[in-house]
């Protein structure tokens, strides 16, 4: 099993530098594997507001909406 606090805390420092959404995304989701739903959720939900990482391709998006998605239903969030 990997360090996701230790992972989360790169992927952070890479997008800080990059700016790129890959990176935000990807720290997103190493708090969910961490169990940090909450940060997790607040995060994709920043993301796609586009704060920080600016627009997101649809591709980027779709992919963010269905994270969140699957975060939320294995943490048995109802969705709304």
């Amino acid at each position: 099993r990997g360090d996701f606090v230790a992972a989360r805390r790169h992927f952070r420092a890479a997008f800080d530098l990059s700016r790129k959404p890959e990176a935000a995304i990807s720290a997103a989701n190493m708090a969910a594997k961490n169990g940090e739903v909450q940060a997790a959720l607040d995060e994709y939900d920043e993301l796609l507001r586009g704060g920080g990482a600016g627009a997101l391709s649809s591709v980027h998006r779709s992919f963010v909406i269905r994270k969140r998605a699957q975060v939320e239903t294995d943490a048995g969030i109802a969705q709304e």
